[in-house]
Parts: C-alpha cells; structure tokens; sequence
C-alpha cells in the first residue's frame, strides 16, 4: 500500500482531531448563549440561502463586542486530545513538514499550533480591536475550500499530492482526503467521510494514528532503500 511513496507533508484538521471538541463555533456559542441564534443561520446556509462567508459573519456578529480574553479564557476548557503532541513529532522526525487547516476559529487552531510544534496553521480569524471582538470575521478557510488551500499550499513548496497525509473527521475535510496521497478518518462524522478516507479509527486518543504513521513512515523508508 505504501510502498515506493516519499510522504512530505502531514495535514490535520483541528477541531475533533487536535481537539476534545468537534466545533469551536459552537462551543463559544454554548458559553455565550448564543446556541439557538446560530442554529437559525447554519439551517441558512445549509438550505442554501446565504453564503460560507455570510454564514461566518452573522455568527461571528453574536459576539459583538464580548472582550477577546474573555474568550480566550473560556477556550482553556477546551483539551488537546491525548497523542497529539507524539502524532506532530513523529511526523517531525520522520522528516514530515505539518500543516493544520481549520474551518474553526485561529484563537483556538493557532494556540494549538503553538503548543504542539505544527510548522504551519491557517483558519478563520475574528477581528479585534482593543480586546474587543467587532462581529466581523475574516475568511480563510470556508466549508469547501480546504482542498483548494491544501493544494495552494503543497504547489508552493513544490510537493505533489502523492506526498501528503490528511488526517480529518468531517464533511469539510473530505476534498482533502480526495487529493491526498493517503488519508484517515479519525473518530469520522459522516459515512462519506468513511468512504473517502483509506483508513478509518475510532479512538479517544490519537495514539493509533500514532503507529499507524509510524508504520508508514518506516514501510516508506524500507521502501525507498530496497
């Protein structure tokens, strides 16, 4: 399965993988009250009426004026699942640049990069001044485009997609699986996301994603060296 392919590249989603939380949207929106206004909006997009961008802009308008450390304080609750700090430095030593693409928020995804040693974070970012938070919201990553990004990204270091590893849960991480050179569905929330991936695990940790990479990685090296 692995045989004669050079992996360069490890892509992860955030929220769900990284994450003990499937959305930081609706976490944030959980803690502020601000659940059932949102609900009114995702039914929006989904029926097809307002845009991602639209979408990400009304929600991001029921925090107007909430202080970004108040924010930041509530996101404490929020763990980095068991593994994850193993799974980014195998990748590291098995000389794999990592990239984190996430349809949440960059409080959250950037903080998490941070802490784990991801090279590279890219996500959707609220716009603040002064510590306040103005309701609007900037764009970077929409519920389509991760695919785009992925391959915008892999062009400008020169690596094809045969070198790239996705690893996601959900529906907005399926183009990435699609171009992929090998993907895995982690603890998956929909049956297209099983259908796409190559593997699929369910675990409360990223340990077996852990040795799975590494299995990889070795297989890639015996490989390379026959």
């Amino acid at each position: 399965m692995y045989r004669g392919k050079k992996y360069r590249l490890l892509v992860v989603d955030v929220d769900g993988v990284l994450t003990n939380v499937y959305s930081v949207w609706q976490y944030i929106h959980e803690r502020l009250g601000t659940l059932n206004k949102a609900a009114k909006y995702r039914e929006q997009f989904f029926r097809g009426e307002i845009t991602y961008g639209d979408w990400a802009a009304l929600e991001a308008s029921l925090w107007k004026g909430v202080r970004i450390s108040y924010l930041q304080s509530l996101l404490k609750g929020i763990k980095i699942r068991s593994g994850a700090k193993e799974l980014v430095e195998t990748a590291r030593k098995g000389g794999l640049l990592t990239l984190a693409i996430s349809a949440g928020l960059g409080i959250l995804a950037r903080e998490v990069g941070e802490k784990l040693g991801i090279d590279h974070v890219i996500a959707n970012e609220l716009v603040v001044r002064n510590d306040i938070i103005t309701g609007e919201v900037v764009v970077n990553v929409d519920f389509y485009s991760k695919g785009t990004i992925l391959r915008r990204f892999a062009d400008s270091l020169g690596f094809s997609m045969d070198e790239v590893i996705v690893i996601g849960d959900g529906y907005t991480d399926i183009p990435m699986m699609n171009l992929s050179g090998f993907s895995i569905g982690y603890n998956p929330s929909s049956i297209e996301v099983c259908l796409r991936a190559n593997i699929v695990l369910y675990h409360d940790t990223l340990y077996p994603i852990v040795h799975l990479l590494r299995s990889i990685l070795l297989t890639d090296i015996i490989a390379r060296g026959t």
